[in-house]
């Protein structure tokens, strides 16, 4: 991670107004950071090691796009075509 990214959930992290949650998920991402271990990271904030793996997990697919499920379009370009010429 960035040193901004850090800092922003460092600033997260010790936050008294944001949702416990994510302070929660913000303390773990920061341990996992200055020790890559699930175990360790679990153990400092006393939640199961599968809790932290699960906030790095999501936090990874996060920066990927997710598929998107969609059906293709039924409208033809000559269609499209057909309607602009109309307007």
């Amino acid at each position: 991670m960035t040193d901004e990214e850090i800092a922003t959930l460092a600033a997260l992290s010790r936050s008294r107004t944001e949702l416990a949650s994510r302070v929660s998920r913000a303390q773990m991402l920061l341990a996992y950071c200055e020790n890559p271990s699930f175990c360790a990271g679990g153990q400092r904030h006393g939640a199961h090691h599968q809790t932290v793996q699960r906030c790095v997990e999501r936090a990874l697919a996060a920066l990927d796009d997710r598929p998107r499920p969609g059906k293709e379009p039924t409208i033809t370009p000559e269609a499209k075509a057909w309607l602009v010429s109309l307007a």
